[in-house]
């Protein structure tokens, strides 16, 4: 019972001090003697200073305190009740209780919630258009850009149901690019998808796919697997066919137990059935979306595995190619990784996206906006996005 009421009141504590730190701006100063708190950051919560970086920060920082309580307050001796580990329950509902209070904050500031990288049924995601906007009306978000890979053909179900609901619709693509052996993502926002040159450019896209999906769909045959490309098109109309489409056939016809071994096994990078597809170096990519009308983003530019230099330094070369911007607000970015990228944006004079990266089942670990529950993308940084494209 009294490692019971500890744990309560270790919840209660946490819970009290989120609260107070999400609406009590002077709190700040009486911490900036605690060892966790760095001596030169900026933990402002005036609404009036208040950033996107520095609200990421300042929400991690809650986190270290939540965390610096359940180390000192649960000892080894008691991390156990009726089998139970105390503290990973503890932690637990701190996580749920900072994220209540992140978006109470939030609204209390004026943000609204957005979400730049999402994907449809068009590509590899599972959720239509359709439907897509049908959930990020449930989860309350202002905006969303539909960026299917290499494929614009979703905007034209999402648009009008995004206007019926009252839901902002960016157009936008991701383009897959080669980068020295590395494969890198352009992101591209408010696409004029009538653009001839583009839909053009588009359409040899596609047929590099086609021919790809053709030659992994021999490959699996002869691993024994009865799949053929009608197969895939029959299944999946009108979409763009990825490698996500052929695990998905494989493990709903019950040829392969789950998509993890599907990949593991035979469609990965370097596996027997995988095949390496022609693409474009991003500065092409890059042209292709300016040509288009659009502004180009580096996406998740932690997904490239570069060290620090060599990162900043291609970023350099983007830009001198007409790069708008990093997305450096994503579901698989650190503290850290974010603050890295949104100084080399500052540094380069480059804006930010922010995106969940979501893609339904084929992700589940990934949630619209919010990406693995932590991810906050307000509307703020969509205003220079907007004037940098020409539409505000």
């Amino acid at each position: 019972m009294r490692r019971q009421i500890r744990n309560v009141l270790l919840v209660i504590t946490a819970f009290l001090l989120t609260v107070l730190f999400c609406f009590f701006p002077n709190i700040q100063s009486r911490l900036t003697d605690w060892k966790t708190f760095g001596k030169s950051e900026n933990l402002s919560l005036n609404p009036v200073e208040i950033s996107v970086e520095s609200t990421q920060t300042t929400l991690e920082k809650l986190k270290i305190i939540n965390n610096h309580i359940l180390s000192v307050s649960v000892r080894p001796s008691s991390r156990t009740v009726d089998g139970r580990d105390v503290e990973k329950t503890a932690r637990k509902q701190i996580n749920q209780l900072f994220e209540k209070m992140k978006k109470i904050s939030i609204q209390k500031r004026g943000f609204s919630m957005i979400d730049l990288h999402v994907h449809s049924t068009e590509s590899d995601g599972t959720d239509t258009p359709c439907e897509l906007v049908t959930l990020a009306k449930q989860v309350g978000l202002h905006a969303f850009a539909l960026t299917d890979h290499d494929t614009i053909g979703g905007l034209k179900y999402a648009r009008p149901a995004a206007k019926e609901a009252g839901i902002e619709l960016i157009p936008g693509i991701e383009l897959s690019t080669d980068y020295e052996g590395k494969e890198v993502h352009i992101l591209g926002y408010y696409i004029d998808e009538n653009n001839p040159d583009f839909l053009k450019h588009l359409h040899t896209f596609v047929n590099s796919r086609d021919l790809r999906n053709e030659k992994m769909t021999v490959l699996l045959q002869k691993e024994g697997f009865a799949i053929t490309m009608k197969d895939l098109y029959r299944e999946n109309p009108e979409s763009v066919i990825t490698r996500a489409h052929f695990a998905k056939y494989l493990v709903e016809h019950g040829m392969v137990k789950d998509r993890e071994t599907v990949f593991a096994k035979y469609l990965g990078d370097g596996c027997r059935c995988y095949v390496p597809r022609e693409k474009i170096d991003p500065f092409e990519a890059i042209r292709l979306i300016r040509l288009a009308g659009g502004v180009a983003f580096f996406a998740h530019p932690v997904l490239c595995h570069m060290n620090f230099d060599h990162l900043k330094a291609f970023i350099l070369e983007l830009k001198e190619h007409g790069l708008t911007g990093i997305e450096a607000i994503y579901s698989a970015n650190s503290p850290g990784d974010e603050r890295n990228f949104c100084q080399i944006a500052k540094e380069y004079d480059l804006l930010i996206s922010g995106g969940s990266d979501y893609h339904g089942a084929n992700k589940p670990y990934l949630h619209l906006g919010t990406g693995k529950g932590g991810l906050l993308i307000p509307d703020e940084i969509l205003i220079p996005i907007k004037k940098a494209a020409g539409v505000l």
